[in-house]
């Protein structure tokens, strides 16, 4: 009857994990159909971006078009605004100059309008452009996301296949790898979150006051326009690039959400901008943190620190020390976040070290 029992039981195992199995595969292949729509969308984004550009350069040549015509506009103008003699001919050619002059003011008149238009229409296009480069910057996240999805779902289905084959030992190891990373990135984003909600209540009370207003929103202006410019943390060598990156503990292709940088041991790291610190402790995978809010919704984040020099609430000034690396040397990690989405911290900071 025991016999009996345990093959019933193995039967019934059998079949649920053939379902599972089953259930994965289709999750498998609608992740890749959705990815294939967000890359779609960026395709066309792209597409856009690069249809305004050509529409900024046709506005750009009628703006220089214009502008040579009011300048010969005003010149005729000029010339016949000179002083002529009192002679009769000199008031009767005036006076059959007269229309001519009216018409080019009024040329000259809609020419200034016409230019005042075209820019209109520039500034349009960049901020749509603006706009575009946010959702681009968005669905290429979860085009990241889901990509990584796809490698755990198929990790799932080859542990489901271990499962018939009792084969199991090393995908658990990954998942749980997996797991791990996965929950120390959330951790980090859900803080972030969190920062920024706080942060829109904060700004709709100051909305009230409107002698603080103009100060919040250069404040918070200052960190964007700093793109390209912002210094590193520390001096040193990038050894670990923003990207797609294959994790050696886990065997999975993930996306890493910012840089690594060989500072050596016990080197100072400084805020790149200024800003306030919102967090400052250990996660999991990241070690010793401190977490910037530099206005406008924008983090830096600097991990696997071996002392924290700031504490929570503290307002920091550009090149401030904020920590310090690792005695053993390992790399400092680096990340900037606009409004929680990662960003290549390569494109906002300067080139050299």
């Amino acid at each position: 009857m025991k016999l009996e029992q345990n093959l019933i039981g193995s039967l019934h195992e059998n079949k649920q994990t053939k379902e599972n199995l089953g259930k994965i595969q289709a999750l498998i292949r609608l992740q890749k159909e959705e990815r294939l729509l967000d890359q779609s969308r960026v395709r066309e984004l792209e597409e856009t971006v690069r249809d305004l550009e050509s529409r900024r350069g046709v506005i750009r040549e009628r703006v220089a078009v214009e502008r040579d015509s009011i300048r010969k506009s005003l010149r005729e103008l000029s010339a016949a605004d000179e002083v002529m003699p009192e002679s009769r001919e000199a008031i009767e050619r005036e006076a059959y100059e007269q229309p001519r002059l009216q018409l080019i003011r009024r040329m000259v008149q809609q020419g200034v309008r016409e230019i005042d238009a075209l820019r209109a229409d520039l500034e349009d296009a960049d901020r749509l452009e603006a706009r575009i480069a946010t959702e681009r910057g968005e669905l290429e996240a979860m085009i990241h996301e889901m990509a990584e999805s796809e490698g755990i779902l198929e990790l799932n289905r080859q542990l489901q296949l271990d499962l018939l084959q009792r084969n199991r030992d090393d995908r658990v190891a990954q998942l749980e790898k997996w797991r791990s990373l996965k929950t120390a990135e959330a951790q980090v984003s859900d803080l972030i979150h969190h920062f920024n909600s706080r942060m829109e209540l904060q700004e709709t009370n100051r909305a009230e006051r409107a002698a603080s207003k103009a100060m919040v929103v250069m404040a918070d202006s200052a960190f964007a326009h700093s793109k390209g410019h912002l210094p590193f943390p520390v001096r040193g060598k990038v050894v670990g690039l923003f990207g797609k990156a294959r994790d050696i503990a886990s065997g999975l292709t993930m996306f890493k959400k910012g840089i690594e940088i060989d500072a050596g041991k016990s080197s100072d790291i400084r805020a790149i901008s200024a800003g306030k610190v919102v967090y400052s402790g250990e996660l999991p995978n990241y070690g010793r943190l401190t977490i910037v809010d530099h206005g406008d919704h924008f983090y830096s984040i600097c991990g696997q620190l071996g002392e924290l020099s700031k504490k929570v609430g503290e307002s920091v000034a550009v090149g401030e020390k904020i920590g310090v690396s690792d005695p053993s040397g390992s790399p400092v990690y680096f990340e900037i976040r606009a409004r929680n989405i990662p960003v290549d911290p390569l494109q906002w900071i300067a080139a050299a070290l």
